[in-house]
C-alpha cells in the first residue's frame, strides 16, 4: 500500500503535491521532478522507430553513393564507385562541451554485401584523425562499432565516418543505423528520442522528431541521505573473503583498485560482514605519494555482524590507482567484503549501481560504470 497523500502534503522526497482544483475538496496529484541522464547529440540517429529515406546530415565520401533504404530505417552505403579504400559515409552531429568532453560513437551496420568497415573521427571534432579498425561483416549481418575519441571543438560536424576497408575492389554495400553520439568513455546501449534501453528511463527529441538530439530522462528522487544523481565509478557485489592467517602486519589487502584522477573527489562505499569474532577491523585508502586516507575503525565484532564503511577521497594521479586496505584482527580473524561502490563526488545515501530503478549500467552489469537517478523511496 502506498503512503497516504493529497495536495496539501509536504515532504522531503523531491515529489510536489497539488490540489487539481479547489484546496481541500479536489482530487490531488503527486508529480516528481525529471532530470537528464544521457543524451544522444547523433541529430539523426536513424533508431528502429525512425522513418526511411531519412538521409538529410549524412555525405557520401570518397566517390561512394548513399540513398534511403526502403525495407529498414537507416543509410544505404554503395561503395561500387568509390576508391578501393575508405570510400563510405560522413554522419552529422552536434557535441556542446569542448575540450574537456571524451566522446564515444557507435554506429550499427549491416552488410547488404560482404566486406569491411570501420569508423574514423575526423575534422572540427578532434585535433587529429581517430580510426577504428576494420571489422569484416558478412551479407545479412549486424555489427555494432563503437570509437571514443577526445572532443576539441563544438558545433555542427561531419566528423565521424563509416569507411570501407581495403579489400580487392568490387561493389560493397551496408546499412547504417541506430547511430549514437554520447558524453561517455564506452560505448552504451543505443537509444533515442523514441526509443529506450531502460523502463525506467523516458526518452525524448530536443525537437522535431528524428531531425535533432535526444535524451534518456529519469526521476529525480532526493530523500535525506541520498543523491539526486550518481555517477558509480566502480561497483562490486559478491562474498571477497578476507583472512588474517599469521601473525605479521595483519593488513589484509582489498585489491580494487579506484580511481584517482588529480583533483577529483570521490566517496568508496564498504560493506562488510563478520564470519568470525573480530576484535577490530578499520578501512584506510592508500594513495601512491600520500598518506592513507582512513574511513572507519569497528571492535567487538561477532559472526554475521554487517557494518557499512565510507569516506570520500581526492585524487592526486601520482601514477598509480588508489587501493582499499582492510585490516583486521585477530590472527585467525575472517570477513567478506559484500558489497562496494566508488561514486563520484560526495555521496552519504545507501549503496548504488545500475541495477536500481532509475539507473543504468555503461556497460557489462557490475563490471561497468553506471549513471542514473536512483529510487530510494
Amino acid at each position: 500500500m502506498l503512503p497516504y497523500f493529497d495536495g496539501a502534503t509536504v515532504d522531503s522526497t523531491g515529489i510536489a503535491y497539488s490540489y487539481d482544483g479547489t484546496p481541500g475538496a479536489s482530487t490531488s496529484t503527486a508529480r516528481a521532478e525529471i532530470g537528464e541522464v544521457r543524451k544522444n547529440f547523433c541529430a539523426r540517429p536513424l533508431g528502429p522507430a525512425s522513418p526511411v529515406n531519412t538521409i538529410s546530415g549524412y555525405g557520401a565520401v570518397n566517390g561512394a553513393t548513399i540513398s534511403g533504404d526502403a525495407s529498414a530505417a537507416g543509410v544505404v552505403v554503395d561503395c561500387s564507385g568509390g576508391t578501393v579504400t575508405d570510400a563510405g559515409v560522413a554522419i552529422g552531429g552536434v557535441v556542446a562541451d569542448p575540450g574537456v568532453a571524451t566522446v564515444t560513437a557507435s554506429v550499427d551496420i549491416t552488410g547488404i554485401t560482404g566486406g569491411q568497415w570501420r569508423l574514423s573521427a575526423q575534422g572540427p571534432w578532434v585535433a587529429s584523425s581517430v580510426n577504428g579498425s576494420y571489422v569484416s561483416i558478412a551479407a545479412g549481418e549486424t555489427k555494432r562499432m563503437s570509437l571514443t575519441f577526445n572532443v576539441t571543438a563544438s558545433g555542427v560536424a561531419r566528423a565521424l565516418y563509416v569507411l570501407r576497408g581495403p579489400t580487392a575492389g568490387g561493389s560493397e554495400k551496408a546499412r547504417i543505423s541506430s547511430v549514437l553520439v554520447e558524453v561517455a568513455g564506452a560505448a552504451l546501449p543505443f537509444f533515442d528520442g523514441s526509443t529506450t534501453p531502460d523502463v525506467d528511463l523516458v526518452p525524448a527529441w530536443q525537437n522535431t522528431e528524428h531531425t535533432t538530439t535526444s535524451t534518456l530522462s529519469g526521476v529525480k528522487v532526493n530523500r535525506a541521505g541520498s543523491v539526486l544523481y550518481h555517477s558509480i565509478v566502480r561497483s562490486w557485489t559478491g562474498d571477497a573473503r578476507i583472512d588474517r592467517r599469521d601473525g605479521g602486519g595483519g593488513w589484509a589487502v582489498a585489491a580494487q583498485d579506484l580511481p584517482n584522477a588529480a583533483g577529483r573527489t570521490y566517496t568508496v562505499f564498504c560493506e562488510i560482514e563478520a564470519r568470525s569474532a573480530v576484535s577490530s577491523v578499520s578501512v584506510g585508502i592508500d594513495r601512491s605519494g600520500l598518506p592513507s586516507v582512513p574511513i572507519a575503525t569497528e571492535s567487538s565484532l561477532t559472526p554475521g555482524a554487517v557494518r557499512v564503511f565510507r569516506a570520500t577521497y581526492v585524487g592526486n594521479d601520482a601514477g598509480s590507482n588508489a587501493r582499499i586496505n582492510i585490516p583486521i584482527a585477530p590472527v585467525g580473524a575472517s570477513l567478506a567484503l559484500r558489497r562496494m561502490a566508488v561514486i563520484d563526488g560526495i555521496y552519504s545515501g545507501p549503496y548504488l549501481d545500475g541495477d536500481m530503478p532509475g539507473c543504468i549500467w555503461r556497460g557489462t552489469p557490475h563490471a561497468s560504470q553506471s549513471v542514473g537517478y536512483p529510487a530510494t523511496v
